[in-house]
C-alpha cells in the first residue's frame, strides 16, 4: 500500500511540474482506525504539499441543509491562506467516502446520488465556479471564484465493506464502483 501510495504521490508531484500529465485519483479502502488519514497527513507534511481532510458524512446536495461540495474547495483555499494557486496543487482527502452511496429508499436521499453528482466535476478534473463565502444554505456572497480541479490529487477513503466482500467474486469489476482513472489501494493492519 505504501509503495502504491508513493507512486500516486510521485505522479502528483510530476503533474505539478508538467500539467499535461492527467489527473489520477486514488481510493483507500480500510476499516476505521487503520491509519488512512495518518498516511496522507505524513506524506503531505514530508512533501510540503497542502492537504485537506473532509468528511463526506455531512455532505448534502444543493438546496438542502448541510455541507455543500463547494465547501471542500472553500476550506482548502482558507487553509492555504487564500492562495488559490497553492490550493490548486493540494491533496483532497475525502474521508468516509463510502457514506455517500445511493440507498434503496422511498424517501429522498439528499446525501447520496446528488452528492455524487456534485463531486464529479472535482473528481473529473474540471473547473468549478462558486462564490467566496457561503453565508447560509443556498445563499453565497463575495466574488465568484473559478477553481481548476485538474491539478488536485483526490484521495477517497472509507471502509467500503460491501465492495471488499464483492472483490472476492471472480467477476468483480472495479469500474462499476470507482472513478475512471482511479488507483485502488486496500489497507490492512499488517500493511502499515
Amino acid at each position: 500500500v505504501k509503495k502504491q501510495l508513493a507512486v500516486a504521490l510521485r505522479n502528483h508531484i510530476q503533474r505539478i511540474i508538467n500539467p499535461n500529465i492527467p489527473q489520477i485519483n486514488a481510493l483507500l479502502i480500510g476499516s476505521t482506525g487503520i491509519g488512512k488519514t495518518y498516511l496522507i497527513q505524513k506524506a503531505s507534511e514530508f512533501l510540503g504539499i497542502p492537504w485537506i481532510k473532509y468528511s463526506c458524512k455531512g455532505l448534502t446536495e444543493a438546496g438542502y441543509v448541510g455541507d455543500k461540495v463547494e465547501n471542500i474547495i472553500r476550506e482548502l483555499i482558507k487553509k492555504c491562506d487564500g492562495d488559490i494557486n497553492r490550493a490548486s496543487y493540494a491533496i483532497v482527502f475525502l474521508d468516509e467516502f463510502d457514506k455517500i452511496a445511493m440507498r434503496d429508499s422511498s424517501q429522498r436521499d439528499v446525501s447520496g446520488e446528488g452528492v455524487q453528482q456534485a463531486l464529479l466535476p472535482i473528481c473529473r478534473a474540471e473547473k468549478i465556479s462558486f462564490h467566496q463565502e457561503a453565508v447560509c444554505s443556498g445563499f453565497e456572497t463575495g466574488p465568484l471564484i473559478e477553481f481548476n480541479c485538474s491539478r488536485l490529487l483526490i484521495i477517497c477513503a472509507g471502509a467500503f465493506q460491501n465492495i471488499t466482500g464483492q472483490k472476492k467474486e471472480a467477476n468483480f469489476n472495479p469500474d462499476q464502483y470507482l472513478f475512471q482513472h482511479t488507483t485502488e489501494f486496500e489497507l490492512k493492519p499488517h500493511n502499515i
